[in-house]
């Protein structure tokens, strides 16, 4: 995954501007998914530590 030219993996954790909180990228079987499916590449889940919904007046504030 990439965010402002980083490259994370499964256990790294990261800030995003304009988002509080931080978040961590956790394995796919933190979610209940078949443990198989860790061992893909450039997989993973990205919980975010607060409720955010995205509108047509804020999407363009967050740089995905």
């Amino acid at each position: 995954m990439a965010v402002n030219k980083k490259t994370f993996s499964v256990g790294d954790e990261f800030e995003m501007p304009g988002v509080p909180g931080l978040f961590k990228i956790l394995p796919n079987s933190a979610q209940g998914y078949e443990e198989k499916y860790d061992e893909l590449p450039n997989n993973g889940l990205i919980i975010l530590p607060e409720r955010l919904i995205f509108t047509r007046y804020n999407v363009d504030a967050y740089k995905f």
